[in-house]
């Protein structure tokens, strides 16, 4: 069911991802470009690494901030959240 117009609706989730971290915003990126066809368990230990990362990062601290009215401003994107590095510098593939 359409409820608006396909331009106000998808104004309206830009403007939803916009106002999140950009981190989180990458992370959901990854999240799906590397496990969309994976299998489920291979899905599960992608996320977990990702909100791993996604936790220790000070625009998760900005975020949490915003959701009490403080307005803390975002770093720049960390790197590392999108291009999958792991803690200590190793990279995983898929393994399919």
């Amino acid at each position: 069911v359409i409820v608006r117009p396909v331009m106000e609706e998808s104004i309206k989730v830009a403007k939803e991802i916009v106002a999140r971290s950009p981190d989180s915003v990458a992370a959901t990126k990854r999240l799906y470009q590397e496990t969309w066809v994976a299998p489920e368990e291979h899905c599960l230990k992608e996320e977990t690494i990702i909100q791993r990362q996604l936790l220790a990062s000070y625009n998760q601290l900005a975020a949490s901030g915003r959701n009490f009215g403080v307005k803390i401003p975002y770093a720049d994107r960390k790197d590392d959240i999108m291009d999958g590095k792991r803690p200590g510098g190793s990279r995983e593939t898929h393994p399919f």
